[in-house]
Parts: structure tokens; sequence; C-alpha cells
């Protein structure tokens, strides 16, 4: 009788095993699948961040703050390399001006071959553009109902890729 009680006792300690084994392993899998769907930090939020400074870059741009004495437009004109640089570079050096005049590290740059360029929250430079000098953002269905101004700013958006106002974009203009 010893002999089936040691034998029972063995069949139940190998079931309890299998049975933490398989929770272990549920417990595990949720976990993972949790982990799909739920990123670290919340997209909704670096998204919000990035609207915000597009709307700061598009505010210095226009010169709101009247934190210096020209705006884009006016500097731009008076920039005698105005034909070397291209467009968004000259907007990234005014905005890094404005910065530097304000002593407040508003936007991110990053230095690319002596050039400041603004960066997005995904580490990616800002597309900037002159609205009637792209024919792209003629072409875009995402903004044909939006004021955009003179120019306009959007990011790349967390998949990085430049799909001018669709996919994941993040566009600069105002409603």
């Amino acid at each position: 009788m010893n002999c089936f009680n040691g034998r029972l006792q063995r069949g139940q300690i190998m079931v309890r095993l299998t049975r933490y084994v398989i929770m272990i392993l549920c417990v595990v899998a949720a976990c993972f699948a949790i982990g799909l769907f739920l990123s670290p930090v919340d997209n909704s939020d670096i998204r919000v961040k990035c609207r915000k400074e597009i709307a700061q870059i598009r505010d210095c741009l226009k010169n709101d703050s009247k934190c210096i004495s020209l705006d884009f437009i006016t500097w731009r004109l008076c920039n005698s390399v105005k034909d070397e640089i291209p467009i968004s570079d000259q907007m990234s050096i005014y905005c890094y001006m404005v910065c530097k005049h304000m002593e407040a590290p508003i936007f991110s740059f990053q230095t690319n071959e002596g050039i400041p360029h603004l960066i997005d929250p995904w580490g990616q430079e800002y597309n900037i553009a002159i609205t009637n000098e792209i024919d792209e953002v003629k072409r875009i269905k995402n903004i044909e109902n939006w004021t955009i101004g003179p120019f306009i700013v959007w990011s790349s958006g967390p998949n990085r890729r430049n799909e001018y106002g669709g996919g994941d974009d993040i566009l600069g203009a105002r409603k």
C-alpha cells in the first residue's frame, strides 16, 4: 500500500508541476501579447508633442512672437545665399537663429554639414516647404480643406517615411 501511495504522490506532484509550468507560460504569453499592442510611451502623447512643435515652428517662421525684427519671408529676401541653400534649410537656419536670439531651446536641432536641421520627436528632420513650390503639397488630399499659409511643416511620423501628409505623417496645417 505504501508503494501505491508513493506513486500517487509523485503523480500529483507531476500534475501540479505541469499546471504551474502551463500557468507560467500563459502569463508570459499574455505579457508578450499585451506588449505587442502597447508601447512603452503612448504614441498619442508623442503625436501631441509633435503637433505642438509644428505649430511653434510655423509661429516662429511667421514671427508671431516678434522676438526678432524680421519674419522668415523678409529675412529670406535679405539673405544673400537664398539660391544656394534649399528653402527647408533656410527655414531651419531661421528657426535656429530665433532660438539663439531668445536663448531658449524651443526646438531640437541636428547639425548636418554645418546646417542646423529641425528634428521631430522620432529623430527625423521635419519636412518644411513653401506651399507653392512643391507639387506634392498641391496633390495632398489630406490638406485640401486646410488653410496652410505660405509654408507647410510636417513630420514623417513614427514610421519615419515622408508620405507627404498621408499614412502616419503629422501635418502642420491649421483648420
